[in-house]
């Protein structure tokens, strides 16, 4: 674990009032690492031994955690005791535990504090009577000087709460109204206490009554003056007035109900800073026994939301995150109310309705003066908030002294950081002044730079750390000018800006940001002396200030909740936590792996990132789900092969090779670069980095044929896609194979085109591409950003890269001192930072438990937590790194569990030579022989070509001077030779340049073919010319041959240097051909590639050669 906590010695002091902090030395912020396995007296021993000696306890110490109220069990580890960031613990002996703002158990009710010096206090009611007043005996004790000694007076019971004035001077009032004698009150009522209010409710709150339009009371109609009439018979008398009065006193009694309702509304609507504390304190102290998650989350939304959300927001409750339910972080960007703070109380028009009949002419104006009575006493709605929208007016100001000013910015802060969560909304502090520092507890601090600068919070007092947070702001406000949005609301996060003395900011920027951060989603908190040092455009406004202390009790609690644990990733990421090797024996290995018929998809993780809950946890990708091909950029030194290289590994951990197989492009130094020890794992079918066009083009080719027969496989089993395929038939379905590019943009021109195919028909028979790249922008065109729905971007160099993969520019404002860190994309729209695996480590091949250290931290201003770039790495550099030793274990547990190899998609090029008698010769009784070795993508495979003149005939052979024709004919001659004897086969090597010579050969030969033309048989014996070199004189006699010597048995090889020389007449008589280029290199039938196999190794002499049926002029 590595944690931020407080420390501080547990001091006894008699001032202390109910729900603050206990009173001891003055707290030391320090970061705790120890193992989950370590013990409390380690801990102990490590935080004493932080403390100057006068600080540390003289007796037996004790730990207990502030926020849950509980002593760390010394019998249980570490990693048991709930521990969290921005957790207090206290050192004390046993007598001195401290008393915590954690209310007892068992307590239905809490007296909170809502407006006035103390504002944002509780105290919990159990059953008994409670006195509140300024003297130093009462249960709460107010610092309010207007309100009276011991002023209140509460009577708990099981189920009700009754409140009585103790004589104070100033008199008390609920909602408005004396207090006289004893009064039972009703949840959400405000008891003023001279300067404070305060209101007792349920745990938790009730939720108020149902919200809609102002509740209306029917009034009835002012009887009319009785008209004098000569005869009335009634069966009844009814009296209209005593009929009215009745009337009237059943719509007072409809009107206090209804008028309660409205004022609940009105201030459920907007909370108190005194409930958001509140809500803060209790959801991080019940974090561990109650966590809310997803669906859980959704169901208590729908109980314990306030009534203006339900109102407003009746589909919420989904979209909330953890706390909601408890009142915490419950607007979004997209409410209306996302911004709107509560200034303060005060009587407001009221807004319940009054429905009345006009009274006619004559009407008795006692009754109207009666109804008009009922009507001005619910005019004004006591004690209601006053609102301020943040998002509409762009920024607000307070004037008046610091502490007032600091006080009435506190309230603010706390209220949106208590009402918006950390992804929603980011806050940043621009002040020199120390009371400012507890804003570094804040999660929103983390928001802008949690991926840039992890650990780093936007708080900056130094002058040049506040003009590097301020041109963090201005750069986010330059990119939103530009960016696609037209609204403030669409930019999320939504950043304000406190300001507590603004002449600490430039006039320009500072100008800037109140013309133009409103339209880019930017807004300030600003408080100066008088409101003419304001800047011109802010809006003056009075507020009730928040205290110190309580503000810093609320950031404390903020900081332990999961979503501010989860709201930045780690700064390191190593390979062995991120897959948790505890074992990297064969055997664990080969349990980690998954089988086909257990899981549908190819997920494994990239690194660590912000968890809800539970802080930090692995971020998986899976090919499948968020693929199935993928789009990866970042620049040299960005982490960008280490990505690569830990997916990979990440893979291969997680599948054998029988499920998923790897085919690695790096067109720089393989053998040295992007994939380096990946090479050697049994899933890698190969490294393919020649940049040659021709073996572009074939690797190509293979691996569209490597589609073409996953297709046949599919379709011969009668199943749509891989994934139905191992459902259905897991021991006939193909490896899914995963290739991976290291850099695109450097492939040559054909590449990138040639996968456009790959990508759109792999998808459904397992074929997955990852293709990476330092340049994206101009590099992607349609088509393969069609293809690739997962994204990964790390630091780039401009926005116009980061648009190309993200579609935002977050990626080029990646600190270069953070090499590693990553934004992922996937198709759903999910968007998360991540620190991608770095296997570089050496960890100890034994695991072993990591010391329990405490390191002194102040927050760093500014963009760099210092702190954390000194933190170790470790290692041992004579032992192997983390990948090497999970490359070692994975093969080994290829070999222990005997998984079967899997074919490679594409073969190795031709070698330059082959020997004859390496060959394998046709089995056939046909006129054939082997000749050489050709190659084939399109079947993915090397074979053997042999010449069958019963099928061809004759062959043409074409070649440029020592591309090896001659060596062919030896081949020739050598080939057919060891088949057939000389009874079977004779042999004339003509050399077609000695043209007398030649002509009387071929003439002796033409008469072969005349007399076994003549015959009706002929001894059967095979003729084979060789004709090396080509004379337009010998055309004719070529011709003859040629046309007739195939039927009797009589066959010619044409070597010759051009192709114009043979006519056509000869030409379509040897439909075979060879065109050679060099060395023995050409093409066979067009587009086959062929490498002749010689006759004899390189190094013999001619009188070394193996003899020759032949017959040379």
């Amino acid at each position: 674990m590595d944690l931020l906590i407080d420390v501080r010695v547990a001091r006894r002091d008699s001032t202390a009032s109910a729900g603050t902090a206990e009173a001891g030395a003055a707290d030391r912020t320090v970061r705790l690492r120890a193992d989950h396995t370590g013990t409390v007296p380690d801990l102990i021993a490590a935080l004493l031994g932080g403390l100057d000696p006068a600080d540390r306890p003289q007796q037996a110490t004790w730990a207990w955690n502030l926020r849950t109220g509980r002593r760390l069990d010394p019998a249980r580890p570490l990693g048991a005791q709930g521990l969290r960031c921005g957790d207090t613990i206290v050192l004390g002996p046993p007598e001195q535990a401290p008393d915590t703002p954690v209310a007892p158990p068992g307590h239905r009710f809490e007296l909170l504090v809502v407006a006035g010096p103390d504002a944002g206090r509780w105290l919990p009611l159990p059953a008994g009577e409670f006195v509140i007043g300024t003297d130093p005996a009462c249960d709460l004790r107010l610092a309010d000087p207007s309100a009276g000694r011991r002023h209140l007076h509460l009577g708990i019971g099981s189920h009700e709460v009754a409140a009585t004035d103790l004589r104070s001077p100033a008199g008390t009032t609920i909602d408005g109204e004396p207090l006289h004698g004893t009064v039972t009150l009703t949840g959400g009522q405000l008891l003023r206490l001279g300067a404070t209010l305060v209101t007792v409710e349920e745990v938790p709150a009730e939720p108020g009554p149902p919200p809609g339009p102002p509740p209306a009371v029917w009034l009835p109609a002012v009887p009319q003056p009785a008209k004098k009439r000569r005869l009335q018979f009634r069966r009844s008398v009814v009296d209209p007035v005593a009929e009215f009065a009745a009337a009237v006193e059943r719509a007072e009694a409809d009107a206090a109900i209804k008028h309660r309702a409205v004022l609940r509304t009105r201030r459920s609507a907007t909370p108190s800073v005194a409930h958001l504390a509140r809500a803060a304190e209790r959801y991080a102290a019940n974090i561990d026994a109650e966590p809310r998650t997803g669906r859980t989350v959704a169901a208590a939304e729908t109980t314990q939301g306030t009534d203006a959300d339900r109102s407003d927001r009746p589909d919420r409750a989904e979209q909330r995150g953890p706390g909601a339910g408890s009142g915490l972080w419950i607007r979004r960007p997209d409410d209306r109310d996302f911004l709107t703070l509560r200034l303060r109380t005060a009587d407001l028009p009221g807004r319940l309705r009054f429905e009345q009949p006009p009274a006619g002419p004559g009407a008795d104006p006692a009754h109207v003066e009666r109804t008009d009575a009922l009507r001005e006493r619910h005019a004004v709605d006591r004690d209601v908030p006053v609102e301020a929208d943040l998002r509409v007016l762009g920024a607000l100001g307070v004037a008046g002294p610091t502490e007032v000013t600091d006080g009435v910015l506190r309230s603010w802060l706390v209220q949106l950081a208590t009402l918006a969560n950390p992804t929603d909304l980011a806050v940043v502090v621009l002040s020199d002044a120390p009371q400012w520092t507890w804003t570094g507890w804040l999660p929103h601090t983390r928001t802008l730079t949690a991926a840039i600068a992890p650990g780093a919070r936007t708080v900056a007092a130094a002058e040049e750390d506040r003009g590097q947070v301020l041109a963090l702001v201005e750069a986010l406000q330059r990119q939103r000018r530009r960016g696609r949005h037209a609204i403030a609301e669409s930019f999320v996060p939504h950043v304000v800006v406190v300001l507590p003395d603004p002449s600490l900011v430039p006039p320009a920027a500072l100008a800037r940001l109140v013309e133009e951060g409103p339209r880019c989603g930017i807004s300030l908190l600003v408080g100066a002396r008088t409101p003419g040092e304001l800047p011109a455009g802010v809006p003056v406004q009075d507020g009730e200030p928040l205290a110190a202390d309580v503000a810093s009790r609320v950031a404390h609690a903020l900081a332990a909740t999961p979503d501010a644990a989860g709201g930045a990733a780690p700064r390191v990421a190593p390979l062995a936590e991120v897959l948790n090797l505890t074992d990297l024996s064969p055997s664990a290995i080969v349990k980690r792996w998954v089988p086909a018929t257990r899981d549908r998809g190819l997920a494994a993780p990239i690194g660590l990132g912000g968890m809800a809950p539970g802080g930090v946890g692995p971020v998986t990708v899976d090919l499948r789900r968020d693929g199935p091909h993928g789009l990866i950029a970042g620049v040299g030194g960005s982490g960008r092969s280490w990505l690569l290289r830990s997916y990979l590994a990440a893979l291969a951990a997680t599948y054998p090779a029988n499920r998923l197989t790897f085919v690695l492009v790096d067109f720089g130094a393989p053998a040295a670069g992007t994939f380096a020890e990946c090479a050697a794992l049994p899933h890698t079918l190969g490294v393919f980095s020649d940049t040659d066009p021709h073996q572009v083009r074939r690797f190509l080719v293979s691996l569209n044929a490597e589609v073409r027969r996953r297709e046949a496989v599919l379709r011969r089993h009668s199943v749509k896609d891989i994934v139905e395929m191992e459902r259905k038939f897991p021991a006939a379905a193909p490896a899914n194979l995963l290739i991976v590019v290291a850099e695109f943009v450097d492939a040559p021109a054909d590449f990138v085109p040639g996968l456009r195919e790959l990508a759109r028909r792999g998808r459904h028979a397992g074929v997955h591409l990852l293709l990476a790249t330092a340049k994206p922008h101009g590099a992607v065109d349609d088509d393969l950003r069609a293809e690739t729905d997962l994204r990964i971007a790390l630091r780039v160099e401009e926005e116009a890269d980061s648009l190309e993969v993200l579609e935002r520019p977050d990626a080029a404002h990646l600190s270069p001192l953070l090499a590693g860190r990553a934004f992922v994309r996937t198709v759903d729209g999910g968007f998360q930072a991540v620190q991608v695996a770095y296997g570089g480590f050496r960890s100890p091949a034994g695991r072993r438990a990591t010391p329990t250290t405490v390191t002194e931290v102040r927050f760093e201003s500014g963009l760099v937590d210092r702190e954390a770039l000194d933190a170790p790495v470790g290692g041992d550099d004579s032992a192997p790194t983390d990948l090497q030793r999970l490359v070692e274990a994975v093969t080994a547990a290829h070999r222990e569990a005997r998984v079967p190899d899997q074919p490679r998609p594409w073969q190795p090029p031709l070698t330059a030579t082959y020997q004859l008698q390496e060959l394998t010769q046709p089995e056939t009784a046909a006129f054939a022989a082997a000749i050489g070795m050709v190659d084939l993508p399109n079947s993915q495979a090397r074979q053997v070509w042999q010449l069958d003149l019963d099928e061809l005939g004759h062959l043409l052979v074409f070649g440029p001077t020592g591309a090896g024709k001659s060596t062919l004919l030896d081949t020739v001659a050598a080939s057919f030779g060891a088949r057939f004897d000389g009874t079977r086969l004779r042999v004339y090597r003509v050399d077609g340049t000695a043209v007398e010579a030649a002509e009387a050969l071929l003439a002796t030969i033409e008469k072969i073919v005349v007399e076994r033309a003549a015959l009706a048989e002929h001894d059967g014996a095979r003729v084979l010319v060789l004709v090396d070199g080509h004379d337009p004189r010998l055309n004719e006699p070529l011709i003859r041959l040629a046309g007739g010597g195939k039927a009797v048995g009589v066959h010619v090889v044409l070597a010759t240097e051009q192709r114009s020389a043979v006519p056509t007449a000869l030409s379509r008589l040897m439909p075979g051909r060879i065109v050679l280029r060099n060395a023995g290199r050409g093409l066979v039938e067009g587009t086959i590639e062929l490498q002749v196999a010689l006759s004899a190794p390189v190094h013999t002499t001619p009188a070394q050669r193996p003899r020759q049926l032949q017959l040379e002029v």
